[in-house]
C-alpha cells in the first residue's frame, strides 16, 4: 500500500467538504515513497477521521493537509499526518462534539489555548499505538496530528523527473485554486505561469507567446470552464498536454476517455506530478513526446518569503499559505533568528509576528531597518503578520518601520493582495515570469 497514494486519496474525499464550506485547502507530501505493511482500510478510515475532525472544526478560512515519512529504524517508518487550520473556529462545545462523534472522547478543548496529546492502538492492530495531539493556539490556529511508527519498505522506483524550465500555464480564478499544484510543479522545474482565466490563456495562444505555447496547461473546474472550452485550445496547441482539474464526484469525470482532455482529481498525487515531468523531461522523454519546441532553457525564481513565528502550528499553517500563493519559505521563530537568516540569504519579503519570546517583532523590524540604512542587507518589504488591537497594532508596525499589516488568522485572498501591493517590481507574482 502505497502511502502517498492513499494520503492523497484521503486528502480528495475530504476536500469535497473543504470546498462546500468555502475553506482554501493546500496539500503536499513530504518524503520517500513508502509501502506500509499494514490494513490499507484500517489507515484510510484513521487518515480519514483525522481529515475530517480538522473540516468539522473550522467554519471558514485555510486548512493545510500534510504527511511525511521517515526511517525508524529496520522495516519501521515514523508516519506522520498533519491537519491545520487558521480562520474562524467552531465553538467549544461544537468542537468537543465533533471529537466525541469521531470516539475522541476525554480532550478539554475549552479556551483560546490548549495542548493535548493521547495514545491509541490502531484499531484491529493493538501491538501498534498511535499519538494523537490537538493544539489550538492563541485562537489562530487549530492543529491536530496523527503519528505511529509502522511496518513498512522503501518503494524502489526512478528518480523524480525534471521538468527542466518547460513552460506550464496554471489557470484559475481564485489564489490557491490548484490546491498547492503551482508550488509542486515549480519545486519539480516546471516554469509557471499563473492565469485568471481560460479567456487569458486563449489570448496568449492567439497572440503567439514568444516563448511558444506551453507544454502544460491546467485549469481549474469552475462555473465558466467547460470541456468544450478546453477542446477548442486543442487546435491552437495541439502539442499541449490539457488537463482540467476537478474536485472528487464532479460530472466532468464521465467524459474520461471521450475527450482529449485530460480529467485529474484534486489534489493531485506524487505519482500524477512526477507523471508530468517525465513528458518533457528530456533524459526520460523523446523528441515526439516533445512536440512543443524549443523548450526555453532558464530557471524561475520562487518568491522566498520568511516567516517569522514563534509557535510551531502557526508556522505550518504560514508555510502553507505562502507555498499554496507559489512561495519558497524559511522559517524563524523569532526576532534575532529573522535577523540572521536576512543577514545569510535575504528575503524578497519578511511576514513578521510581532509577540513573540527574546526579541519581538517590532525591536526585529527597527534593527533589519537599521541594518538596510547600513547597506548590510539589501532592502526588502516587511508586514505584519499578528493578532494584535487593529489601530493600536497597526500604528505600532507602522513606527517601527513595517510596510504593512495584517490580522491574523490570516486570509489567503489578503495576503496574497498585499504581496501584490508591497512586491510591484517582481513580476512573478502576478504572470508567474522569473525575475528581471
Amino acid at each position: 500500500m502505497d502511502f502517498s497514494e492513499l494520503f492523497t486519496e484521503s486528502a480528495r474525499q475530504v476536500r469535497l467538504l473543504a470546498h462546500a464550506k468555502g475553506l482554501v485547502s493546500f496539500f503536499d507530501y513530504r518524503g520517500p515513497n513508502i509501502d506500509l505493511g499494514i490494513d490499507r482500510d484500517l489507515m484510510r478510515s484513521a487518515m480519514h477521521r483525522l481529515l475530517l475532525v480538522l473540516m468539522e472544526s473550522i467554519a471558514h478560512g485555510f486548512v493545510t493537509l500534510s504527511a511525511e515519512a521517515a526511517v525508524a529504524d529496520t522495516d519501521r517508518w515514523l508516519v506522520t499526518v498533519t491537519a491545520a487550520g487558521t480562520g474562524a473556529f467552531a465553538p467549544d462545545d461544537t468542537l468537543a462534539c465533533v471529537l466525541q462523534r469521531h470516539g475522541i472522547r476525554g480532550v478539554d478543548v475549552a479556551g483560546p489555548d490548549m495542548h493535548a496529546q493521547w495514545q491509541e492502538p490502531l484499531a484491529t492492530q493493538p501491538a501498534i499505538d498511535v499519538a494523537l495531539s490537538l493544539h489550538k493556539a492563541r485562537g489562530e490556529t487549530v492543529a491536530i496530528t496523527w503519528q505511529a511508527t509502522l511496518p513498512a519498505r522503501l518503494i524502489d522506483e526512478p528518480a523524480p523527473a525534471q521538468a527542466d524550465g518547460a513552460p506550464a500555464w496554471l489557470v484559475t480564478d481564485v489564489p490557491g485554486g490548484l490546491g498547492s499544484v503551482d508550488y509542486r510543479l515549480r519545486r519539480q522545474g516546471w516554469h509557471v505561469r499563473l492565469l485568471p482565466s481560460l479567456h487569458a490563456a486563449q489570448s496568449l495562444l492567439d497572440e503567439g507567446s514568444p516563448a511558444g505555447p506551453p507544454m502544460l496547461l491546467m485549469v481549474a473546474e469552475s462555473a465558466p470552464t467547460t470541456l468544450a472550452d478546453l477542446e477548442r485550445l486543442r487546435q491552437l496547441s495541439p502539442a499541449t498536454w490539457l488537463v482540467l482539474a476537478v474536485l472528487n464526484g464532479s460530472p466532468a469525470l464521465r467524459a474520461r476517455g471521450a475527450t482529449p482532455v485530460d480529467i485529474r482529481v484534486l489534489p493531485l498525487s506524487r505519482a500524477e506530478i512526477d507523471a508530468l515531468a517525465r513528458h518533457v523531461d528530456p533524459r526520460l522523454s523523446t523528441a515526439r513526446s516533445r512536440q512543443t519546441s524549443p523548450v526555453p532553457q532558464y530557471g524561475q525564481a520562487m518568491r522566498r518569503v520568511l516567516a517569522v513565528d514563534d509557535n510551531p502550528f502557526n508556522q505550518l499553517v504560514v508555510r502553507g499559505l505562502l507555498e499554496l500563493l507559489g512561495c519558497e519559505v524559511e522559517i524563524a521563530a523569532d526576532g534575532q533568528q529573522a535577523i540572521a537568516c536576512c543577514r545569510a540569504q535575504p528575503p524578497d519579503l519578511v511576514l513578521m509576528d510581532v509577540h513573540m519570546p527574546g526579541m519581538d517583532g517590532l525591536e526585529a523590524t527597527r534593527q533589519l531597518r537599521a541594518l538596510q540604512r547600513q547597506g548590510v542587507v539589501p532592502p526588502f518589504p516587511i508586514v505584519a503578520a499578528t493578532a494584535m488591537h487593529p489601530v493600536q497594532g497597526r500604528q505600532d508596525c507602522l513606527a517601527a518601520g513595517m510596510d504593512g499589516y495584517l490580522d491574523k488568522p490570516l486570509d489567503v485572498q489578503v495576503l496574497n493582495d498585499e504581496m501584490h501591493r508591497v512586491l510591484p517590481m517582481q513580476p512573478q507574482l502576478q504572470d508567474g515570469n522569473p525575475k528581471r
